[in-house]
C-alpha cells in the first residue's frame, strides 16, 4: 500500500505525534489540577484509556510469541506507566519544574547508553553529537525561563526526577527485548491496565472531584478524558508502533523536543510568554535532534558528493 519512502517515514511520522500529544499532557495537566487532586487524574485518565483499549486488547497479541516474554511484558508495564508517573508526580512536588526539565534531557543519553550496552546498538558520533547538543538546549531552555517558587526540597524532589529519567529509559529498552512481537494496541493496552491497578490505591486516597458542581469541573473533566484517550493511549500506541522500526537511542532523540513543544502550547492556549534567551534555546534543541536523525541537509550533500 505504501512505497518504500513513504513506509520509512511513517515510524518518524508516528514518533513525532507521540511527542506532540505528551507536550500537550502538561497544559492538560495544568487545566485539570484546578479541580482535581494528582494521583486521581492519573488514575482516571488510565480509566478512559482502558475503556477504550478493551475492545481491540487481543489484536497484536504476538502469534509468534516466545518464553519469558511475560517477564518484558511486566517490567515494560512497570517502568511505563507505573514507575514513571509515580516517581514525577512526587519530584515535581519537591522540585521545580525548571530543574526537573533540565534533568529530562538526561533521558536520550541515558537511552543510548544503554541501548549500546545491552542492546548493542551502535552509536555514531553524529548521534551522540546531535543528543549532546539537545540536551544542551534543554538545559538553556529550562535555565533561561523564570523559576517556579514551588520547590521545598530540590534535592530530593532532582532525586526523583532523575530515578523517573530511568524508569523511562528502562521502558524504552525493555520494549527492544520484545522485538516487535507484539502490537501497539496489545502493549499499550497492557499498560493502561497495569496503571489502572497500580494508581487505585492512590486515587481513592486523594479524593474524586465534586461533580455537582459541573460548570466548574467540567473543564478539568475534559482535560482528564483528553488525556486519557489521545495521549495515555494515542502516544504510547504511537511511539510502541516506532520502536519496532527505529532503534531505542534514535527514538528517544524526539523526547528532546517537548520542552519546546510545551513552551509553544503553553503560549498558544494558556498564553504563556517565550523570553528571546528561550527562543535561542528552542532553535538549539532542534538542531540537535535534526543532527542526531542524520536531516541536517548538509550531512546529506556532504554522503553525495
Amino acid at each position: 500500500m505504501f512505497s518504500r519512502n513513504s513506509a520509512s517515514l511513517l515510524p518518524t511520522l508516528a514518533l513525532l505525534a507521540a511527542v506532540c500529544l505528551w507536550s500537550s499532557s502538561f497544559v492538560g495537566m495544568k487545566i485539570a489540577l484546578r479541580e482535581i487532586a494528582p494521583l486521581t487524574i492519573i488514575w482516571m485518565r488510565l480509566v478512559c484509556a482502558s475503556i477504550v483499549v478493551l475492545p481491540m486488547l487481543r489484536r497484536g497479541m504476538g502469534a509468534n510469541r516466545k518464553p519469558g516474554d511475560g517477564k518484558w511484558l511486566f517490567v515494560v508495564a512497570l517502568f511505563q506507566p507505573c514507575l514513571y508517573f509515580t516517581l514525577e508526580s512526587y519530584a515535581l512536588q519537591f522540585t521545580s519544574a525548571s530543574e526537573a526539565g533540565t534533568i529530562s534531557a538526561t533521558m536520550p543519553l541515558m537511552v543510548a547508553a544503554l541501548a549500546a550496552l545491552f542492546l548493542g546498538e551502535k552509536a555514531s558520533m553524529t548521534m551522540l553529537a546531535g543528543l549532546l547538543l539537545s540536551c544542551g538546549g534543554v538545559a538553556w531552555l529550562t535555565l533561561a525561563g523564570t523559576p517556579s517558587p514551588d520547590g521545598p526540597n530540590p534535592a530530593l524532589g532532582n532525586a526523583l526526577e532523575c530515578a523517573a529519567m530511568v524508569a523511562a529509559a528502562g521502558y524504552t529498552l525493555a520494549l527492544r527485548k520484545l522485538e516487535g512481537r507484539y502490537g501497539p494496541w496489545a502493549l499499550t493496552g497492557l499498560q493502561s491496565l497495569a496503571g489502572f491497578v497500580w494508581f487505585f490505591p492512590g486515587a481513592m486516597a486523594s479524593g474524586f472531584p465534586d461533580v455537582t458542581d459541573l460548570a466548574a469541573v467540567w473543564p478539568s473533566l475534559l482535560a482528564v478524558l483528553y488525556m486519557g484517550v489521545f495521549v495515555s493511549l494515542g502516544a504510547f500506541w504511537c511511539y510502541n508502533y516506532a520502536l519496532a522500526y527505529v532503534p531505542a537511542g534514535r527514538a528517544s532523540a524526539f523526547i528532546n523536543m517537548i520542552p519546546v513543544i510545551c513552551l509553544v502550547l503553553g503560549w498558544a492556549v494558556l498564553d504563556e510568554r517565550l523570553n528571546p534567551l528561550q527562543y535561542a534555546a528552542c532553535i538549539v534543541v532542534l538542531a540537535g535532534v535534526c543532527l542526531s536523525q542524520e536531516l541536517v541537509p548538509w550531512r546529506r550533500a556532504a554522503r553525495a558528493v
